[in-house]
């Protein structure tokens, strides 16, 4: 159900998906109505971050003991983070796997994939290295990670950064990495570089990326999406 006054995604036979956020799928949403994505709707989507909504950090909305639910469609509403009741239910779920999927709306489609292995989990130990079952990056699980979690760089409250994968820190202009939700830092010029709090940043490469050398290498996500599989 949406809300009165907030506008819903529409369908084009010749270009997919439109509207505010370009469509579900674009954001997360899998409706098993839709036969070319039928294969995806046993993914329940529990979390969603989306850029330059500013408020609270993705991270704090995460940890948190309350949940941000929008409704029976949550991911089609556009100004928001979104937060399932069910994170808090974690243990109790039965969760088999766990998918963070990155979303382009240039290019309507996910444009980036991890699966973790949520067996005998908790809402924050399956964002691990050692859960990895499989990633876009060919490098991720054989080369060294100084950070691989969800709260990321805890240290400096100057360099909030989130779901974090992280390679190595040897002075800002050396940082490399695969993943980071940026939360607003001040630190570094590569995480000032997008002024929207939060942003999300990705390796475009195969591998690990310089997030200030890596240039077109580094992408922006438009969307990132947390599902779950239970069993």
């Amino acid at each position: 159900m949406v809300t009165p006054g907030e506008p819903r995604a529409t369908r084009s036979s010749k270009e997919g998906r439109t509207g505010p956020v370009r469509g579900a799928a674009a954001a997360g949403y899998i409706t098993p109505n839709d036969p070319n994505e039928a294969k995806h709707c046993d993914w329940q989507p529990v979390f969603r971050i989306l850029p330059g909504v500013g408020g609270e950090k993705a991270r704090d909305v995460w940890t948190a003991g309350f949940s941000k639910d929008f409704g029976s469609d949550p991911l089609l509403f556009p100004a928001a983070h979104f937060k399932s009741p069910l994170v808090e239910e974690w243990e109790t779920l039965g969760v088999q796997l766990v998918k963070v999927s990155l979303y382009s709306y240039r290019q309507g489609t996910e444009v980036r994939e991890l699966i973790f292995d949520g067996k005998g989990s908790d809402k924050m130990n399956w964002f691990s290295k050692e859960r990895l079952i499989s990633s876009p990056w060919t490098d991720l699980k054989t080369e060294t990670t100084n950070i691989f979690s969800i709260p990321g760089e805890v240290r400096n409250p100057k360099a909030p950064r989130s779901f974090y994968i992280n390679r190595n820190y040897r002075g800002c202009p050396k940082d490399e990495g695969w993943l980071v939700v940026g939360e607003g830092g001040t630190v570094c010029n590569w995480e000032k570089r997008d002024p929207r709090r939060p942003h999300i940043l990705f390796s475009r490469k195969s591998t690990h990326v310089n997030w200030t050398t890596g240039g077109d290498d580094v992408g922006k996500a438009d969307v990132m999406v947390i599902s779950i599989k239970t069993g």
